[in-house]
């Protein structure tokens, strides 16, 4: 049986645990319902593991992101919000987040289909410009190595949006 019943609104079982960051009760999820772990929920139809690399605020859930991966979570998913778990980690500033799903192998280059932002630019439009900087030299790194691309193909920051400023950043872990 599949815990694929939302609640209150269209979280589920999976995304009240990650709120609560009840790292117990996700683990035993997975292991109950490995099938479930891309259930879309939360807000806009998040992934557990979009749901982790941003809510609850203001850190999102670094243990959580963790576990999900393990058990093999699509790391590159964009389901309803068409922004992948790379993309909202860096929107809300979560360096070790990031750290994790890039180790996972996040792709950096992939792209919103509407607005053409990576996740360096999403990092960008919020004020984040230390860890929008890191993604972007991610973002070269991953052409060159996985894609077999040349060099060169950095792009200037956005500046923020919405009347954001740069805001100070944490230290991006390498």
């Amino acid at each position: 049986m599949a815990v694929n019943t939302a609640w209150g609104g269209r979280r589920t079982a999976w995304h009240d645990a990650i709120n609560a960051k009840d790292l117990k009760k996700l683990e035993w999820l997975i292991n109950k319902w490995p099938d479930d772990i891309e259930i879309t929920g939360g807000s806009h139809g998040e992934s557990p593991l979009m749901w982790a690399c941003y809510r609850p605020p203001p850190s999102g859930f670094p243990e959580g992101v963790r576990l999900l991966l393990e058990a093999k979570a699509e790391v590159n998913s964009q389901w309803e919000t068409m922004k992948t778990p790379l993309m909202f980690a860096a929107q809300f500033n979560h360096g070790e987040i990031a750290d994790a799903l890039l180790e996972h192998g996040a792709d950096p280059t992939i792209t919103h289909h509407i607005t053409g932002k990576d996740a360096a630019a999403w990092a960008a439009g919020a004020g984040f410009k230390e860890l929008a900087v890191e993604l972007q030299a991610k973002t070269e790194e991953y052409r060159v190595k996985v894609l077999g691309q040349k060099g060169g193909h950095v792009k200037a920051l956005p500046e923020p949006e919405n009347g954001n400023q740069w805001k100070p950043d944490h230290v991006f872990k390498h």
